[in-house]
């Protein structure tokens, strides 16, 4: 199918995923690329989507270094001592580095703590 739908979308400014999207376990962020380029986006928004890990949220980062506008429905804040661990990771720290997000929204805190890396 994705290959079926390669250049689809050329000029999506704008990516959600909503509470219907499952996200499967050999997905692959590249496979993306095929249906609009993901340079392109400007606005990421994650709603209710449960089945998006955090660590899959990084590696969307890595490829969409045009996102402005990040909006979150909930996120889960790690302990201290993890996200330590996370902001060591070589990844989170190249993401941190190279984006561009002006502004973060996020409706609903599962976990107090804090996010140094964002």
């Amino acid at each position: 199918m994705i290959e079926q739908s390669i250049d689809k979308f050329p000029n999506a400014t704008k990516l959600t995923f909503c509470d219907d999207f499952e996200v499967p376990r050999d997905f692959i962020i590249l496979d993306l690329n095929h249906i609009f380029p993901l340079k392109k986006i400007t606005k990421l928004s994650i709603d209710e989507c449960h089945h998006f890990s955090f660590e899959k949220l990084i590696k969307l980062l890595q490829f969409t270094s045009n996102v402005h506008i990040l909006k979150l429905d909930s996120i889960i804040i790690l302990h201290r001592s993890n996200s330590n661990l996370i902001q060591q990771n070589s990844l989170t720290q190249l993401v941190s580095e190279t984006n561009i997000i002006t502004k973060i929204t996020i409706k609903n805190c599962i976990y107090g703590g804090e996010i140094d890396f964002l």
